[in-house]
């Protein structure tokens, strides 16, 4: 048992009898959040969109966790109407806790269901996700994983996939920012417990060549550069992981501690309407309002 394993240990409780799904379950962050579920002996459903890698998930952590109660839902959040199908799916199987992890960084538009890849990834899907399922099931938990990227954006709904410009992360930083905001404005529509979360800065695999398209510098001389300043997958998934074992509050968002919310173990920060200017509150209102319907 590692220290991390120790903090997670001392800071949970047992989840035997709960069902969990976890999406973006086979990359770094999800893997993770599923290993420390696992500690404390719930039954996970990974999701993720590549059927090889997530049997590959399932195999290495029922190395660490040989009786464990582990599924998979093959699902691609750029696809919606798999997303439809996996909220039915989760509906059927009365799961209690859903992690909405599956994100995708710095991609070239694509556009697919009418709607950017980016923007449908980080935000439409879980966000249909979650009004879906809060609407059938009134005791199920939701923890979203936003990005520190959030403060850093601007929305602007005359562009609000951000597809008129050429930077990736900006369109990035726009879907989670919208994501964040949506989130606040769940918490006031549904009596279910609508957990806020992001794991600083770490080494994903949302920084790799195959998912980013990074260039080949980037690849051979910042990525490695990263994995040296920041946190490991693993710590940055305990701001995810531990959502669900803090006193829930509204308005407040799980981070890490250290300087910046970069790195460091979670802490509990207040999140509310007022870190958002006026016209993006109301406008976001109105933009789930008319999707939903």
């Amino acid at each position: 048992m590692d220290k991390l394993d120790k903090y997670f240990l001392d800071n949970s409780k047992n989840l035997t009898n709960k069902t969990i799904a976890v999406t973006g379950a086979t990359g770094s962050l999800g893997y993770f959040v599923c290993y420390f579920l696992l500690l404390q002996k719930a039954k996970i459903i990974l999701v993720g969109r590549n059927e090889e890698k997530l049997k590959t998930s399932i195999k290495d952590l029922n190395k660490s966790f040989p009786k464990a109660s582990l599924e998979y839902i093959v699902c691609d959040f750029a696809n919606f109407k798999d997303v439809k199908c996996l909220a039915e799916e989760l509906e059927n199987r009365k799961i209690d806790i859903l992690f909405n992890n599956a994100g995708c960084f710095h991609l070239p538009i694509k556009i697919t269901d009418e709607h950017d890849v980016t923007f449908v990834t980080n935000f439409l899907s879980p966000l249909y996700l979650t009004e879906y399922l809060c609407q059938k099931n009134e005791t199920i938990d939701i923890v979203q994983t936003s990005s520190l990227s959030y403060k850093f954006s601007k929305l602007n709904f005359n562009d609000i996939e951000t597809i008129h410009t050429k930077n990736k992360t900006k369109r990035y930083a726009n879907s989670k920012r919208i994501l964040t905001l949506s989130s606040l404005y769940l918490q006031t529509k549904f009596d279910n417990k609508i957990f806020l979360s992001h794991p600083g800065v770490s080494a994903t695999g949302l920084f790799s060549s195959q998912k980013g398209e990074f260039s080949k510098f980037f690849n051979k001389i910042i990525n490695p550069i990263i994995k040296i300043l920041f946190m490991k997958p693993k710590k940055a998934a305990l701001s995810i992981v531990m959502s669900i074992f803090n006193q829930y509050k509204k308005e407040t968002i799980l981070a890490p501690r250290g300087l910046f919310q970069i790195w460091g173990y979670p802490k509990q920060y207040k999140l509310n309407f007022t870190n958002f200017r006026k016209f993006e509150i109301k406008n976001t209102i109105d933009f789930i309002d008319n999707f939903i319907k």
